[in-house]
């Protein structure tokens, strides 16, 4: 079964840094690029990027990347909530930083 992923790119290192977001895009395992959303708000950008793989004639499956998990998992205000939309997607989370899980990174 062919796969393709729906990742995020960041500038620089710092993934607990959202003011370094730069894209969502569709790629596959050789890196062909299919879509790209660049509007600069990570939240409006996941939506059109499951938008376009809802519309999408693609026969395989998509998938979420470990940068998508970076952002919500990392970066306070994201979070991810899987019963919205077909693919899930990332919102705001304003929840108190006490009552979020901690990150997965040591």
């Amino acid at each position: 079964m062919k796969h393709r992923f729906i990742g995020m790119q960041v500038r620089g290192h710092d993934p607990e840094s959202a003011s370094d977001y730069v894209r969502t895009y569709i790629y596959d395992s050789s890196l062909t690029e299919y879509a790209s959303f660049e509007s600069g708000d990570p939240i409006a950008d996941f939506a059109s990027a499951t938008e376009y793989c809802a519309n999408s004639d693609f026969e395989g499956v998509y998938v979420i990347s470990s940068s998508v998990d970076d952002l919500f998992l990392d970066v306070p205000g994201y979070r991810f909530d899987p019963d919205a939309g077909e693919y899930g997607t990332v919102v705001v989370d304003d929840r108190d930083r006490t009552e979020r899980p901690q990150s997965h990174r040591p």
